[in-house]
């Protein structure tokens, strides 16, 4: 029973920790789509510009007890901040869930950031940022060396990445350039059976809600859809359900 307990606490601890790593992504997602620092000044509100108090920056529970919006000039703030603390709490809790304590932990996490980041920017504004895809990919191949996955492996990941970005340098209207690069990025991280199913599912989550949107007149036929949120919840679906995966699909 108490093993059983202490289990228990560690997913709620795991799952609130994510959630105040959420807070901070949500705030680096907005600073970073308006060109500002992510550092400072300080979290306040983008209205009034009032610093906000300790009360306020409580993640989730703020946001709803204040209706999502501002406490002093009542300025909506918006439900991506909500949506991005809630996922990173699940991913959190899922990760020490499947992982433990260790340092594959870490750098899992560490990904999950880099992607929550990249996907609700790219969600917005049809952008992933080099400086986020690029640095992530140096990281990913540093961190191999002391990951079981190896530098070769990481290596090779990376390299599934470049015949997505060698479609945009040859059709750039049809892919963003973007996606090459962040697909290189989760290959760093998760090897090229990883970054293979990433994009297999990233296609066809992609190609579902493109028709279901279409089919409820959301969106009209050729209008274009970002690819990076989809590549991410491939990875995410890979790094949860890798075992599963390949038992379902023998070729990866």
């Amino acid at each position: 029973m108490r093993l059983h307990l202490e289990g228990e606490i560690a997913l709620f601890v795991s799952f609130i920790f994510g959630t105040i790593v959420g807070s901070f992504l949500g705030v680096c997602i907005e600073r970073i789509l308006a060109g500002g620092s992510v550092l400072w000044p300080p979290s306040h509100c983008p209205s009034c510009k009032r610093e906000l108090r300790p009360a306020e920056l409580v993640p989730l529970v703020s946001f709803l007890f204040l209706r999502g919006r501002c406490k002093n000039c009542k300025a909506p703030i918006g439900w991506s901040l909500f949506f991005v603390e809630l996922a990173s709490g699940i991913l959190a809790l899922g990760l020490y869930w499947k992982l433990g304590w260790g340092w594959e932990l870490l750098w899992s996490g560490l990904l999950m950031a880099l992607l929550v980041v990249i996907a609700e920017i790219d969600r917005r504004e049809f952008w992933i940022p080099d400086f986020l895809s690029l640095s992530g990919l140096a990281v990913g191949l540093a961190a191999s060396f002391w990951r079981p996955l190896g530098f070769t492996g990481a290596l090779m990941g990376a390299a599934v990445g470049l015949p997505l970005y060698i479609i945009y340098l040859l059709y750039p209207r049809g892919m963003g350039g973007g996606d090459g690069k962040l697909l290189a990025l989760i290959g760093a991280f998760l090897g090229w059976q990883g970054a293979l199913l990433s994009l297999f599912l990233g296609s066809l989550y992609g190609s579902v809600v493109g028709l279901v949107l279409m089919g409820g007149g959301k969106m009209r036929r050729g209008e274009p859809i970002p690819f990076g949120p989809f590549l991410v919840l491939g990875a995410i679906s890979w790094l949860f359900f890798d075992g599963w995966l390949v038992r379902l699909l023998p070729m990866f």
